[in-house]
């Protein structure tokens, strides 16, 4: 699969290690019309390209147009590097099991948009994002409202309509870090059991989602919750799922935020090192800032046996017919 991977402030790497010699052509938004009137950035061969004057917040999509005559690709970066959220992300780009691709810059993926900086309001506003479903609590959602700007703001849905991680409540678990109040917990354990409620008794806010997704004038849409990485993970796999990507691919975006928030990680648990005694091991509190693949993996072996699919878990535990997944992936996939 061909990749875009930021390498400095205003320059990135495209590479397609297993692809054909292409034209690059450069374009502000992944459409057939845009690349008719975009810029050539050279070709790109076996060892991949690095292009200069592209800083992040200016969102450029690359079409890949193969010498050999093969059909182009779009890629793009999936991260959006903001100074203010460092997990927000595209969905675009992955492949289906029938051989089509998920749309750049139609899917979006983060944690709370509440501490943005102006280039960030500029960035997702040239985003165009219609709709944004947001899994946090109530009281997440008072503490950390989202910062969009005032000239392009999307409508946004609550779609949690209860406490989401089974054990692990959110605004429970605030409170216990404020207070340094955490020896007793077993926070790998209840994100495990989390995820598996997720798929089983917990499902009604995916459910709500994803016939949010199922209609064609929500789009581009944004899924979030607070840190971007256990319920927008639950709620990016299905999306994922229902327009028949491999598990194998679930779980490699899954674990993405892991790595892309390991450095806003380590500054939270060195903030609560400072806030709680001495003698407090906040060690026990690392399961919660990493993304295990035993997490979502809880989710897929619930699926499995609650329902027996993906399709039966789509189509029985979230109401979605065939022909609204048939008509989510003819608008997604290409």
């Amino acid at each position: 699969m061909p990749r875009v991977d930021r390498r400095g402030a205003d320059e990135i790497e495209i590479r397609w290690d297993e692809g054909p010699e292409s034209e690059i052509l450069v374009a502000t938004h992944p459409t057939s019309t845009a690349a008719s009137d975009g810029v050539s950035a050279g070709l790109l061969t076996s060892g991949g390209k690095r292009l200069r004057g592209y800083p992040r917040h200016q969102r450029r999509y690359f079409q890949l147009r193969p010498t050999d005559g093969t059909a182009p690709r779009w890629v793009a970066e999936r991260r959006l590097g903001l100074d203010g959220q460092p997990n927000l992300r595209d969905l675009g780009g992955y492949a289906a099991a029938d051989g089509r691709n998920i749309r750049w810059g139609q899917l979006f993926r983060s944690g709370a948009l509440s501490e943005l900086s102006e280039a960030d309001r500029g960035t997702l506003d040239d985003l165009g994002i219609r709709v944004v479903c947001d899994f946090r609590t109530p009281l997440e959602r008072e503490r950390e409202p989202h910062e969009f700007s005032d000239h392009q703001p999307p409508e946004q849905i609550a779609v949690s309509r209860e406490q989401l991680a089974g054990a692990l409540q959110p605004d429970d678990m605030r409170e216990r870090m404020s207070a340094g109040n955490f020896d007793d917990l077993e926070i790998g354990t209840l994100l495990v059991d989390g995820n598996d409620a997720f798929a089983t008794s917990h499902r009604s806010p995916f459910k709500n989602m994803i016939h949010v997704a199922c209609s064609a004038e929500n789009y581009p849409l944004l899924v979030n919750c607070t840190a971007g990485k256990d319920r927008a993970g639950f709620a990016s796999a299905v999306l994922l799922m229902a327009l028949g990507v491999p598990r194998a691919t679930v779980q490699h975006d899954y674990l993405l935020s892991g790595y892309f928030r390991r450095e806003d990680s380590a500054r939270k648990m060195k903030m609560i090192r400072q806030q709680v005694p001495p003698e407090v091991d906040v060690s026990v509190l690392s399961p919660l800032f990493e993304t295990r693949p035993e997490y979502i993996q809880a989710a897929f072996a619930a699926i499995d046996r609650e329902w027996g699919s993906d399709k039966a878990f789509l189509t029985d535990g979230l109401e979605v017919s065939l022909d609204q997944i048939e008509a989510l992936r003819d608008r997604l996939l290409e």
